[in-house]
């Protein structure tokens, strides 16, 4: 036991005079890695956050900003706020229809893909948005549903991109009216 490693600070209390110099060596070159690591560490999550800044001002200067009110309200969002409107719309016609989010999510493809050759047709979400539009809450006009007058499958996926042609359907026999006043 020598003075050799007594001073370092790595070593503690009765660590410094009672240990012998290989184990005390071994305590310093432990407390050396383990601060190396965190250095580590550190200097990994400094590139982390300034990649984070980075992307941060990128996105910033890429976004397209639209002029804004006294009060901090974006004006001229007109268009984005009717598509975010319909996606809403056609969200819950489908959870009305009963599609699990499997399901909405595979009929999000197809109505953006606007491809007439998707498998669509033979689908349970195809069955379920059908019954639903047809029948519980008659949307679908009754050529279409025939197929007389268009496939019901297109009108469904267009009908949620909101590209349908409106439909104006006579108030269903099914839902009772509210009667008149005399």
């Amino acid at each position: 036991m020598t003075k050799k490693y007594d001073e370092d600070s790595a070593l503690k209390g009765g660590q410094k005079k009672k240990l012998s110099d290989p184990l005390q060596k071994a305590i310093i070159d432990k407390t050396v890695e383990e601060r190396e690591e965190d250095e580590k560490k550190d200097e990994t999550l400094r590139i982390r956050d300034s990649r984070l800044r980075r992307l941060v001002r990128k996105a910033i200067n890429e976004a397209e900003f639209y002029g804004e009110t006294p009060g901090g309200q974006l004006v001229g969002t007109e268009r984005e706020d009717a598509r975010f409107a319909q996606s809403l719309e056609a969200e819950k016609i489908m959870k009305r229809a009963g599609l699990n989010t499997q399901e909405i999510s595979q009929m999000w493809g197809w109505i953006k893909s606007g491809d007439p050759e998707m498998e669509f047709y033979d689908t349970p979400s195809y069955e379920k948005l059908f019954n639903l539009l047809a029948f519980d809450e008659p949307t679908m006009p009754y050529g279409v549903a025939k197929c007389r007058t268009g496939e019901p499958d297109i009108w469904i996926l267009e009908y949620l991109a909101g590209e349908a042609p409106e439909c104006s359907l006579p108030p269903s026999p099914y839902k009772t009216q509210p009667q008149a006043a005399k």
